[in-house]
């Protein structure tokens, strides 16, 4: 694989579907999005980090996670339409 292709992320994935939007709801807080999740802040964390693995993004870089938000937010208007 070259270094600008990825693997495609399951749809159904955990980090997709429940964790990286709690995190978002939550302002970023680990600890707040575990809560809401019922789970440890580790589990988020690493949740997270695989988010962060699988896009090449860091998410503690407001740019990048603005650029995932979009990127996502794009994604489901077009499956939408």
């Amino acid at each position: 694989m070259g270094l600008t292709q990825r693997p495609r992320w399951p749809r159904t994935s955990r980090c997709w579907r429940q964790c990286w939007p709690t995190w978002l709801a939550c302002g970023g807080s680990v600890d707040t999005a575990a809560k809401t999740l019922f789970c440890h802040p580790n589990t988020v964390r690493y949740r997270l980090n695989r988010v962060a693995e699988h896009t090449g993004r860091s998410l503690t870089d407001p740019r990048a996670v603005t650029k995932l938000i979009l990127a996502l937010r794009a994604d489901y208007l077009g499956r939408a339409a």
